[in-house]
């Protein structure tokens, strides 16, 4: 290229533009770049260089697990020319675990009636690491009920058994009214010595009470016997009053006074119960 003079450019004849260089982000470019046919004079006007567009991406991605650390690199680069500017290596944590959602549950760990149960979540990066969830008791499985049947003093009912293997849970339901007694009577006859009363016996669960107790009806010796009319017991040896004695002596005297009782109306029962008349 030749040297630039300083040569009224108006003078020189023959000026061409042969080209245009445009700037880069580090060069200056040219601008109306010119030349004189007939000397050596050339005239261009300097376009400054434009610099970098500076802008950031990450790359040479190495994902950290829960047993190692991870990295990337943070470059700053021209988006015009491509030219790295700068270049920064992050490094991220280790030790967080990340857990898959859908759990496994063991046979023997699976929950019950009677036992919680337990569903496990392993770590997704293979450590071996896993996290525990608990699992609620599960509902009672009843079978299909065995009845128990009212009596006359209880209720009747149906009660319900888990057939889950060791549960010994059971419920009560469907409950029924307790029955009422049915009773028949058997009535025993007041005699001369005891007394008379009614047995009621419940013909479902043979609950009994005794109950309408009647008087004995007593001794009577209406023809002065000594026995009684009823039973024919010998009633004046079993009597130990004065009136029933056996002694001939002392017969005489309370027949005697059992003739004024019978005139005057007075003692006509002795206190064993035997009349006197």
């Amino acid at each position: 290229m030749a040297k630039t003079g300083e040569k009224d450019a108006n003078n020189h004849a023959g000026l061409k533009q042969v080209e245009e260089k445009a700037p880069t982000c580090t060069e200056d470019g040219y601008k109306a770049y010119e030349y004189c046919t007939e000397c050596d004079y050339i005239t261009y006007e300097a376009v400054p260089a434009e610099g970098h567009t500076e802008a950031t991406r990450t790359e040479n991605h190495t994902s950290s697990s829960c047993t190692s650390a991870g990295s990337y690199d943070v470059v700053t680069y021209c988006t015009v020319c491509g030219t790295v500017l700068d270049r920064e290596t992050v490094t991220t944590s280790a030790g967080q675990h990340s857990w898959a959602d859908e759990g496994i549950i063991l046979p023997e760990e699976a929950p019950t009636c009677i036992t919680e149960g337990i569903r496990r979540h392993y770590c997704i990066y293979d450590c071996g690491w896993y996290k525990e969830v608990i699992l609620p008791k599960t509902d009672h499985k009843y079978d299909e009920g065995t009845v128990v049947a009212p009596t006359c003093t209880n209720e009747g009912y149906t009660v319900y058994h888990c057939t889950v293997d060791g549960c010994k849970a059971s419920v009560d339901k469907d409950f029924v009214p307790a029955l009422d007694h049915d009773y028949i009577t058997a009535v025993t006859a007041p005699t001369c010595d005891a007394q008379g009363y009614t047995t009621y016996t419940c013909k479902i669960c043979t609950d009994t009470f005794v109950s309408d107790f009647v008087k004995a009806n007593g001794h009577a010796d209406s023809n002065a016997d000594g026995n009684c009319d009823h039973c024919k017991t010998n009633i004046i040896g079993a009597c130990k009053c004065g009136c029933h004695s056996t002694n001939w002596f002392i017969r005489i005297i309370y027949m005697i006074v059992r003739f004024i009782w019978k005139l005057f109306k007075l003692n006509p029962v002795c206190h064993c119960g035997l009349a006197h008349y």
